[in-house]
């Protein structure tokens, strides 16, 4: 059966244009989305990175921190060894007081003691050197360590004695002592005391200071 459209031309036309323009708008709508949603997915994709990035900022800045505060305190810490190591150079392992308590001991009664000389002999202190400053070259280090170190306390002493059989035991007690080495008689003579008959000797002994003296030395203070 034939359809016959009684619409005007125009009219048509005119619907065809508003379809168009609908059609325009929709596509229009869907590429704005489209656009949106691009935008958000790449802007969460970008802030992964940039977070990651971030962080390990952070953790380089607090890295550096670490560093600097290792670097400092290593600093410190060799500046405090060094000064313990001075310390143990400058100070006398035993002093004068001490020798002289065990000598006391050591001689009888029947010593008079009249003459007593201590001398001590210690190692200049090594010199500070300055961080980061390069050790002296081993021919140097050769040169130094090749040259005996003096660290003693040399001990001259004077007395008087009844017979040659006292002098004889003091000069053994002294060597036997772990305290006194290179015990030595530099003389002994006749001598008189109150009209008494004596002996008058003179001994020089070293007390080592490169090492650590034990309790019995300390006892003797």
């Amino acid at each position: 059966m034939n359809q016959i459209n009684f619409l005007p031309e125009t009219f048509r036309l005119q619907a065809e244009i508003r379809r168009r323009k609908y059609r325009h708008m929709l596509l229009l709508v869907i590429f704005a989305v489209s656009l949106v949603g691009w935008a958000v997915v790449e802007r969460g994709r970008n802030l992964g990175p940039r977070d990651y990035a971030a962080a390990l900022e952070a953790e380089v800045k607090i890295a550096r921190e670490q560093m600097s505060e290792m670097v400092r305190l290593r600093s410190e810490q060799q500046s405090l060894l060094r000064q313990v190591e001075l310390q143990r150079e400058l100070s006398q392992p035993i002093g004068h007081t001490q020798v002289i308590a065990v000598l006391s001991q050591i001689l009888p009664p029947s010593v008079a003691l009249t003459d007593l000389e201590v001398d001590t002999h210690r190692p200049p202190p090594q010199p500070l050197e300055e961080p980061g400053k390069k050790k002296r070259s081993s021919s140097s280090k050769t040169t130094t360590a090749d040259t005996p170190v003096e660290d003693y306390l040399q001990i001259d002493l004077q007395a008087v004695a009844p017979d040659d059989l006292t002098v004889a035991n003091v000069i053994g007690d002294l060597a036997d002592h772990s305290l006194f080495e290179q015990v030595t008689m530099k003389y002994s003579r006749p001598t008189q005391r109150q009209g008494i008959d004596a002996r008058q000797f003179r001994l020089s002994m070293r007390v080592r200071l490169d090492r650590k003296f034990e309790l019995e030395v300390a006892h003797a203070d």
